[in-house]
């Protein structure tokens, strides 16, 4: 190799090995061999001779990456592919390591060879199962939750519900996303306008609303909504609400009750 291409290759700031159609291993950058064993996918010491046969060994072990890798490398060595990547998990002395693995073909001293770049990704890997993690989580609240959740859009259209609030409105989930925004609200209302001015305004409106249950009847709640936007910059909502028709019915009590004794005492 010339000096030019040995030092572009030690400036990587990945591991980075090259191979020759049998698999051996012609060149290997500073960072490779820096972290050699942080690259076996076999249970054996690792060989760093040569990769193929690393690969073969750790097939016959049960090992799933290292045959999917080593169909990659046998594509692009072929033609098959222009290039192969594929994000794998090496298990090295201290940890599993996460690694994004890129195969793609270059020329040396006239010769077809591979060159292998072996990308960090544990991060990543953590930072996506942080994620799935959450959003099943908060996927089992938006299920279980007794609070009513309904997710729209600015415009009236509704994405999603959860079932604390079909059963508070009465609807099913399909009839509250197919009706929309009008079969609930009163948009002309002057009450409706106020919340949504509000919620232009701040964003967020947190206060008492009525919406309309299936029957005709109207339903006291007390809402959380939340303007925001999504990927695609479109405006979305979020209402969070709960029922306030015990408390009201409780409180319609408690004034009949005054109310008599007041009369009975006159």
């Amino acid at each position: 190799m010339k000096t030019n291409e040995v030092a572009i290759l030690n400036a990587l700031q990945s591991a980075a090995i090259i191979l020759d159609e049998n698999g051996d291993i012609a060149f290997a950058n500073r960072r490779w061999n820096r972290n050699t064993g942080s690259f076996s996918l076999s249970g054996d010491k690792f060989q760093p001779s040569n990769f193929i046969e690393h690969c073969k060994v750790a097939i016959n072990e049960g090992n799933d990456y290292a045959l999917r890798l080593l169909f990659g490398i046998r594509e692009v060595l072929n033609g098959t592919k222009e290039e192969f990547k594929i994000t794998i998990k090496f298990a090295s002395a201290r940890a599993n390591r996460w690694y994004k693995t890129e195969v793609s073909p270059i020329q040396l001293n006239s010769q077809k060879h591979l060159l292998l770049v072996f990308n960090p990704a544990s991060e990543n890997i953590k930072t996506i199962h942080r994620l799935r993690e959450s959003e099943a989580l908060y996927r089992q609240n938006f299920k279980y939750s007794t609070a009513g959740i309904i997710f729209g859009k600015s415009s009236g259209e509704i994405l999603d519900v959860n079932p604390a609030a079909c059963k508070m409105l009465g609807y099913t989930e399909s009839e509250l996303m197919e009706g929309g925004r009008s079969m609930i609200v009163d948009v002309d209302d002057p009450a409706h306008k106020e919340v949504v001015r509000i919620r232009n305004e701040k964003s967020v409106f947190r206060g008492e609303k009525e919406y309309k249950h299936k029957d005709g009847h109207y339903i006291p709640v007390q809402l959380t909504s939340v303007k925001y936007s999504s990927d695609d910059n479109e405006q979305h909502i979020i209402n969070t609400f709960r029922s306030l028709q015990h408390e009201k019915t409780s409180q319609y009590t408690l004034e009949e009750e005054r109310r008599f004794t007041k009369t009975n005492l006159s």
